[in-house]
């Protein structure tokens, strides 16, 4: 992991008297307000998407264009997004110029030297080696696009670190773009000995998250010197606890941001305060009784009023049935199936009747936005052949028309003039109508004389169900 004009130093940080500075290279504005809260200066840079370049020799090689408003080192933290779509591109790209090879060694110069802790996230991107960021032996490919977990497979053994990674783990964006390939997870005959730790796997264990660590691998302590990440959810979030873990390791660097959180534990009161919790987990533990038993209640109240539903979601007899069973247990009134002895012609047809009031009614049901005037006309056939047993009954049509659509979206049936004119001779009863009168009777005590009396007579029926609840509540 080193490079010939590469040379370890052994000076120590920066001045602790320099207020910490960080980078967030393709973030943006709400992102560096965010971070900004802990009390330290928040940059924004910009990187553009890698792109293939062809050198003299006739080697292709990969490119990408940087912009940051300080040199690196005089940051302690720089958070690289590599994305295809910098969102601070229209700012920064004018100012951005290609990385050359001085810069890849000031990047490695940057972790190697300790100046600060490098932090690359990957996502949606086309770029493959990081070289040009000055980390060699770990290249991105390509993921398969269709892991469905991400695991993380630290053990955290209480470093602050690895609990940050692993707390962060919820917020990884599934499927992750891009793995991580490493050539080598250990220091081979160099100055000084590192590690390079899986962070995040998926279930073929490979790797979509690392981070290299200087040390043995059995070191029981986090020195962290770069890290590859896969994209998040809400980076606010993560670069915010991400920092509090880095000041943890490296308080010299970020002397302003302390981790408060402590604090707030209930060992610091006294017992009566920890009990709190008890009652707290009791309350939630009759609550979930008492939810579930409404929950069992709700199941039983839909199936009981099912037949509701059906009137707007059904056709044949199950539609038949609602509206039989609204009609006598909603309006009381008598409704019977005619074709209950299954030796006639009736197949969807109901009489209704109230007092000396005789309907006739076809109950139809149908998927088409505009339903066929045949429904119409086979009310007038069955009338015509019942006149001798019926004489005075008048005809009916039920419809549940456009079914598969949400109600409020269907359009109305028959209202060319010609249609409207056949209606005038027959009760027309859209099943809609027929919903909002019983919810009307059910929810807000409309009287069955009203509701019938809008019910029962020939032409379209129409309610107009909001107009009604907001009559009442004028009234109250």
């Amino acid at each position: 992991m080193t490079d010939r004009n590469v040379c370890q130093s052994n000076e120590p940080p920066r001045s602790f008297f320099m207020k910490t500075r960080i980078l967030l290279i393709n973030f943006n504005e709400k992102e560096q307000e965010a971070v900004s809260g802990l009390g330290i200066d928040v940059d924004l840079g910009y990187l553009s998407d890698a792109y293939t370049a062809i050198s003299p020799d006739g080697t292709q090689e990969q490119e990408a264009s940087f912009y940051s408003p300080y040199a690196i080192y005089d940051y302690k933290a720089i958070f690289i997004r590599l994305t295809e779509k910098p969102p601070m591109e229209a700012s920064f790209k004018n100012k951005a110029r290609i990385i050359g090879e001085k810069d890849r060694i000031t990047f490695l110069e940057y972790w190697y030297h300790r100046k600060g802790i490098l932090t690359v996230i990957s996502d949606g991107c086309d770029f493959n080696s990081l070289k040009i960021l000055g980390i060699p032996h770990a290249k991105l490919t390509y993921s398969r696009g269709n892991d469905k977990e991400v695991f993380s497979v630290l053990k955290t053994e209480n470093r602050p670190l690895r609990v940050a990674l692993e707390e962060l783990e919820p917020l990884v964006v599934t499927p992750p773009k891009k793995y991580i390939e490493v050539d080598e997870y250990e220091s081979k005959g160099t100055d000084e000995n590192w590690t390079i730790f899986s962070i995040y796997e998926n279930r073929n264990n490979e790797d979509i998250g690392i981070y290299l660590n200087w040390g043995y691998k059995f070191s029981d302590t986090d020195v962290p010197a770069f890290l590859i990440l896969p994209a998040f959810n809400n980076y606010s979030q993560v670069i915010t606890k991400l920092l509090k873990a880095y000041a943890q390791v490296y308080p010299e660097y970020f002397s302003e941001i302390s981790d408060l959180e402590w604090t707030k534990s209930d060992k610091y009161y006294p017992k009566e305060v920890s009990l709190v919790d008890s009652e707290i987990k009791q309350i939630a533990k009759d609550a979930e009784g008492k939810i579930k038993t409404l929950h069992i209640k709700k199941a039983q109240l839909k199936q009981e009023y099912a037949f509701l539903r059906d009137l707007l979601v059904e056709s044949g007899d199950k539609l038949k049935e609602a509206v039989i069973r609204i009609l006598t247990d909603v309006f009381k009134l008598k409704a019977e199936d005619m074709d209950k002895d299954k030796k006639n012609n009736f197949r969807e047809d109901i009489l209704i009747q109230n007092s000396s009031l005789e309907i006739l009614a076809e109950v139809k049901g149908t998927t088409n936005s505009y339903p066929s005037f045949i429904y119409i006309s086979q009310v007038f056939s069955n009338l015509l052949k019942e006149r001798g047993k019926y004489p005075n009954a008048i005809g009916g049509l039920i419809l549940n028309l456009d079914r598969e659509k949400e109600p409020s979206e269907r359009s109305n049936a028959y209202t060319k003039a010609d249609e409207e004119k056949q209606l005038t001779e027959i009760v027309y009863i859209d099943t809609r109508v027929l919903f909002n009168l019983s919810i009307a009777i059910i929810d807000y005590g409309m009287s069955l004389t009203e509701a019938k009396s809008i019910l029962l007579k020939k032409g379209r029926v129409e309610f107009d169900l909001n107009k009604y609840i907001k009559g009442i509540t004028a009234k109250e």
